[in-house]
């Protein structure tokens, strides 16, 4: 059952592998890591701004024949956007857990084509730990201007004049800040299971206790074949002291 476990281990470990770096690029991709929700609605539901490490959710007009129409859709950072060393920090990061995923994610596959031993486990263990790292430290855009004093909340609430539009102060998590954590638990999941993996039992496996072995058969000399055959019928060979 203990050797069944260790063959299950490796596969499992590539697994969450997968997931978390599936999860990683959503939360880099989407224009959702926080978001800011409206303290006075005049309607049943409040309005909710979006920011992103890296783009943000806003909207935009498309006319056609039909008429026109106000899309949501997400668009890159303007040059006013003030981008603080937290800010910064967040998008390096984000983007050293995505290279480093791709990285051991390829690692991952070329050793599954061979036949691993525990130190390759290991080492893939320690490189998922590191984007495990690199993932969760992209969570510091919650200490950035992203989500503390948004200029670009202010310059949204100023737009509407005749509407009293007020936000929170500081951010709530979105989907991709939510996706992110998720994430970090899945890196170190998977970096745990991989370095607990030892598919060929390179440990030794289980020692087979002495007594249940069985003694080999009293190889007969040339001496005591010669004596059986002069000892009279039915009468024992002494043994030789």
């Amino acid at each position: 059952m203990k050797q069944s476990m260790k063959d299950f281990l490796p596969i499992f470990s590539g697994f969450m592998a997968f997931s978390a770096f599936i999860i990683t690029l959503f939360g880099a991709s989407y224009c959702n890591f926080v978001t800011f929700c409206q303290t006075n609605p005049i309607v049943e539901e409040p309005a909710i701004l979006h920011y992103g490490i890296w783009w943000y959710r806003g909207w935009v007009a498309v006319s056609d024949s039909n008429g026109s129409y106000i899309v949501e859709s997400c668009f890159a950072y303007d040059g006013d956007t003030v981008i603080d060393s937290n800010w910064k920090a967040a998008r390096a990061f984000n983007t050293l857990a995505l290279i480093f995923g791709i990285v051991v994610g390829s690692w991952a596959i070329c050793i599954g084509c061979t036949t691993p031993s525990k130190k390759m486990f290991q080492a893939t263990g320690a490189l998922y730990m590191l984007v495990c790292f690199f993932t969760g430290m992209s969570l510091l855009l919650l200490q950035s201007n992203a989500c503390k004093a948004n200029e670009n909340v202010a310059v949204f609430e100023e737009s509407f004049p005749l509407i009293d539009l007020t936000f929170q102060d500081t951010c709530s998590l979105g989907a991709g800040a939510k996706t992110t954590i998720a994430a970090t638990v899945l890196w170190f999941v998977a970096a745990v299971a991989s370095c607990m993996s030892d598919p060929n039992n390179e440990d030794g496996g289980d020692v087979v206790s002495s007594d249940r072995i069985a003694p080999a058969d009293k190889e007969v000399s040339a001496d005591e074949k010669v004596e059986e055959e002069l000892a009279p019928a039915g009468e024992e060979v002494p043994e030789k002291v």
